[in-house]
């Protein structure tokens, strides 16, 4: 197991005792989840966000159907907002988007301008918080994707990760890149069922490419 995923397993540990509090209260089935409808399954998921408008917007960003429409609606949605929203519905919003590469420089834009208002770690979840806590101060990251994009927004601190991602079976130039970043040009770190930071591509350094071959 990489460095990269053993920081990933304890932070997830690191939100045990919540989830066995959420689970005394958890109020679906798992068995039907016909019974109920996607309004109510979001409103509980998202319901750590105090801010209703910015929930709502979660909610509807997170729609089935809608990740690889989801960084236009980002860009859309979250221009001109103020940064504890921005933030709020980012950081919830981004896990699962697909097909940023086109809308990075606005996405760019906005991460700069924010983080700069005040930093992600405030809005981030206790999971998300105690791996970026455990980060060393300068961060090997990977990214598997195609050549023409690997300066992206999203890294991995896991080579297993970032592999699977380079053997995508879409990618027309594959590849998996190496790098390092010091922590303190991480925007944020997202975790879902993997753990991702967010980076400022500008930043980092060492960067080294290994062609991936395709897959028989």
């Amino acid at each position: 197991m990489m460095k990269g995923d053993n920081f990933f397993r304890s932070a997830k540990a690191a939100d045990v005792a919540a989830a066995i509090e959420a689970a005394d209260s958890y109020p679906f089935d798992d068995e039907h989840p016909e019974w109920y409808t996607y309004d109510e399954i979001a409103e509980w998921r998202w319901r750590h966000i105090d801010d209703w408008e910015g929930r709502d917007l979660v909610k509807s960003l997170n729609e089935p159907g809608t990740g690889r429409r989801r960084a236009k609606l980002l860009v859309q949605h979250l221009d001109e907002q103020p940064t504890a929203r921005f933030w709020s519905v980012f950081l919830n919003a981004w896990p699962g988007t697909c097909g940023s590469w086109p809308y990075q420089p606005k996405l760019l834009k906005m991460l700069r301008h924010h983080a700069d208002q005040e930093p992600a770690i405030h809005y981030m979840q206790p999971a998300a918080i105690h791996f970026f806590d455990e980060l060393p101060p300068v961060v090997t990251a990977f990214r598997g994707c195609d050549r023409d994009r690997v300066l992206g927004l999203s890294w991995s601190p896991s080579l297993r990760v970032a592999d699977a991602y380079a053997n995508a079976e879409h990618l027309s130039d594959p590849v998996l890149a190496t790098a390092k970043i010091r922590r303190s040009a991480i925007f944020a770190v997202c975790i879902e069922e993997n753990c991702e930071i967010i980076v400022d591509p500008k930043y980092l350094r060492q960067l080294q490419l290994r062609v991936v071959k395709p897959q028989p």
